[in-house]
């Protein structure tokens, strides 16, 4: 137990005679001041302090009653009583007595026997404290005071400006990232990449390090020099004073492995010894060194970073020969002669260009890389070996937003609906039983339908759960999902990059790599426009507000009933990237837009007409958790689909957030209510009477969007939109669609 006082008062008070006969009672106060002031005192003696414990010993009652530590709240008692096996406050007051009288004994150590009363324990060590032992706990006690000052001012400097990396790490301890100004988030991210790099320059060193051997310290080496004949060279042979153990002998084999030596038996018709051969003196006295530390093999060292060096110009002639492949290819396809008279040859043109733009803006950060990488200038990315590597860099940098600060390490993110499928096929076979149930005690604590794997063992753990799954040949479609949920995370650790702020410094430097990226030819800009009457991709900030409103999360299975060119969806999978979705377009020039992009999956089909588009036809669909929409207005088609739109919610939790025409509404207000002027509500169309009652009927909110929303689209239009906000189960409320909008 320790001793060191557990109070902080102010003015100091005089200890009492210890022979007076009838001492007067110490009050809490007064024994808060002695811990405090007065036994840093150099006048009070031991005698003097043995007195006060006599006095405080007869004052229990006075200390512990309702004017001493009854008074205190729990969590003062806590603090005072230190660990306890109880919460309860007389328990605690018990507590918080024994260390006031554990604090008299001034000793370093505190121990009794089973049975002994606390009090008469004290008292024996108290009897033992002399003045060297009073001024010894001085100086312990004054050491701590400047070490707890030096720790403040260490803390209060943190705070204020930090400078080190140990200052940043107490500042985000504290206030957290986020109150880092821009330039000292690069600072701290630089000095953690500073870090990384030394860690690795480490490693490297720690493989050409041979450790001590543990059990031949006492031992007597002796190097012999001997000339073998066969080789028709000398060596030099490490004998030992006496035998050792079978692992000992083992690890000094190795050693002696590393250092380019071996053991040699006794050799009689040339009077060589029985020891550990080497063919240089120098490795010999390394072997002998080991006894006193680790040693440093030069030679492999040499080697290893050799190889390191080699694998760098492998990587970067790779690079520069594959981005003039690429660039090769990209030219030539952008100098092909194509026909724009038709919409499908205008979309093919698009989707080609906008590949080799694309194509060419890589080939620009691979060369840059390579360059990098041959000046040794490159310090997060030295291990980058591919090309998906750089484009890593880039997704992470979309999902983010291009925003530095909101980058996340790309944790295996998985669905429990997969790990819920490999569970039920081998849950139960021989060597998968407790592996299923730490993957399902993880599901257990995860929030919503994704598990993330945060540490080393969690994914270790995952590995080992699809390893069986594939040994037992079980659910091959979820393994393939979670090996694609993993990919992200094994590159980042195949870079050696292990944390957020040396990610971040990864992708500074990847910027600095990043290629040029051209702009779209003028002439095929104007055929895709002329290609596309009445569309109009819905704003960023239109979809982000649509988010808002349908309380997007990881793990959710939503639809997009007019996709475009995917503005919603890719939004949505820039915020959420493990989400589960539907697409719908019609126009067969904006869904090979979609394929192009990577927006959906070249192996599937995608639903043209929504109006002939039935999802409940499917094997175990239950409904969308999520729609997001913006459907074509003329003729009063929003309305027509969002009441299609309604069927396909979930029944349970299912929301729909749509974009409409404000002429949908007729002469409504912003609240959604009835117009009292009696000629506009006779201008409504019947369609458009009944779609109002329809939406008041299932409960359904409707927001105004700011004039000239549209203005943001990739094709602007000044255009009166409204946001309807429905929910399958229960009623959204006006007032709360307008919070949310707000």
């Amino acid at each position: 137990m320790t001793t060191e006082p557990l109070f902080d008062g102010a003015a100091a008070g005089a200890a009492q005679d210890g022979a007076a006969a009838s001492p007067a009672p110490v009050t809490f106060e007064e024994l808060r001041r002695y811990f405090t002031e007065t036994i840093m005192h150099e006048t009070t003696t031991a005698d003097d302090h043995r007195a006060m414990f006599a006095r405080v010993v007869a004052s229990e009652a006075t200390i512990t009653g309702k004017e001493g530590l009854g008074k205190l709240k729990v969590a003062q008692l806590k603090r005072i009583a230190g660990y306890g096996p109880s919460e309860r406050k007389a328990d605690l007051v018990r507590y918080a007595w024994h260390n006031l009288l554990q604090d008299f004994t001034l000793a370093s150590t505190f121990s009794y026997s089973f049975g002994e009363k606390f009090e008469a324990v004290c008292a024996r060590y108290v009897e033992r404290v002399t003045a060297e032992s009073l001024a010894d706990y001085r100086e312990r006690r004054r050491a701590s005071d400047r070490a707890a000052d030096e720790r403040r001012a260490t803390i209060e400097k943190a705070l204020e400006n930090p400078e080190t990396e140990e200052e940043f790490k107490i500042f985000c301890r504290v206030k957290g990232e986020a109150a880092l100004t821009d330039e000292q988030l690069r600072r701290y991210d630089e000095l953690r990449g500073d870090h990384a790099v030394t860690r690795r320059e480490k490693e490297l060193v720690d493989k050409a390090t041979i450790r001590r051997v543990d059990g031949v310290a006492t031992l007597t080496m002796e190097i012999v020099k001997r000339h073998h004949s066969r080789r028709d060279c000398d060596v030099w042979i490490v004998t030992l004073s006496e035998r050792v153990g079978r692992a000992t002998f083992e690890e000094l084999c190795i050693a002696a492995r590393r250092l380019g030596g071996n053991y040699a038996r006794e050799w009689r018709p040339t009077n060589s010894p029985a020891g550990f051969m080497f063919d240089e003196e120098e490795k010999a006295e390394q072997f002998v060194a080991l006894q006193q530390g680790d040693q440093v093999n030069e030679d492999r060292l040499d080697q290893i970073v050799a190889h390191r060096d080699q694998i760098r110009e492998n990587a970067a002639e790779h690079f520069d020969n594959l981005s003039g492949r690429m660039i090769e290819r990209a030219e030539a396809s952008l100098a092909a002669d194509r026909k724009l008279n038709t919409p499908r040859r205008v979309h093919l043109a698009t989707v080609a260009e906008d590949k080799a733009h694309d194509a060419l803006q890589m080939a620009g950060t691979l060369t840059n890389t390579a360059a990098r990488l041959r000046a040794r200038t490159s310090r997060m990315l030295d291990r980058i070996r591919w090309r998906t590597h750089a484009e890593t860099f880039e997704t992470l940098l979309r999902w983010a937003d291009g925003d530095l600060r909101k980058i996340e390490f790309p944790y295996p993110r998985v669905s429990t609906y997969n790990l819920e499928e490999i569970a039920e096929r081998i849950g139960k076979r021989d060597g998968c039983v407790m592996l299923t149930r730490r993957i399902e005690r993880l599901m257990r604590g995860a929030q919503g339908r994704v598990v993330t794997f945060r540490t080393p063992p969690e994914v270790e753990l995952l590995e080992a759960f699809c390893r069986k799954a594939r040994l037992h040949r079980a659910a091959p479609r979820a393994v393939e999902s979670i090996r694609g949920d993993m990919a992200y995370w094994k590159r980042m650790r195949l870079m050696r990059i292990a944390s957020v702020p040396e990610l971040r410094e990864a992708v500074r430097e990847h910027q600095q790599n990043r290629g040029s990226r051209r702009t779209r030819s003028a002439y095929l800009a104007s055929a895709l426009e002329a290609q596309l009457p009445g569309f109009f991709p819905t704003p960023r900030d239109v979809v982000k507000l649509m988010l808002a409103y349908v309380q997007m999360e990881d793990g959710m299975f939503w639809l997009e009933p007019e996709a475009g060119m995917g503005h919603i969806v890719t939004v949505v999978r820039s915020f959420f990237k493990r989400t589960r979705y539907d697409l719908v377009e019609i126009r067969e020039r904006l869904r090979a837009e979609l394929y192009a992009r990577g927006l959906w999956d070249e192996g599937r089909e995608m639903a043209r007409d929504f109006m002939a588009f039935d999802p409940r036809t499917r094997a175990g669909f239950e409904g969308y958790d999520a729609i997001l929409a913006n459907p074509p207005f003329e003729g009063g088609q929003d309305i027509e689909h969002v009441r299609r739109m309604y069927d396909f919610l979930h029944e349970s939790r299912g929301r729909l957030v749509s974009v409409v025409s404000e002429s949908s509404f007729g002469n409504l207000d912003d609240e959604g209510e009835q117009a009292a002027d009696a000629e506009a509500e006779e201008r409504l169309t019947a369609k458009k009477r009944e779609f109002r009652q329809w939406l008041a009927g299932v409960g359904g909110a409707s927001v105004k969007l700011p004039d000239g929303a549209f203005l943001a689209s990739d094709r602007p239009v000044n255009v009166a939109t409204r946001l309807v906000v429905i929910d399958r189960a229960a009623p959204v409320a006006a007032s709360a669609a307008a919070q949310v909008a707000a």
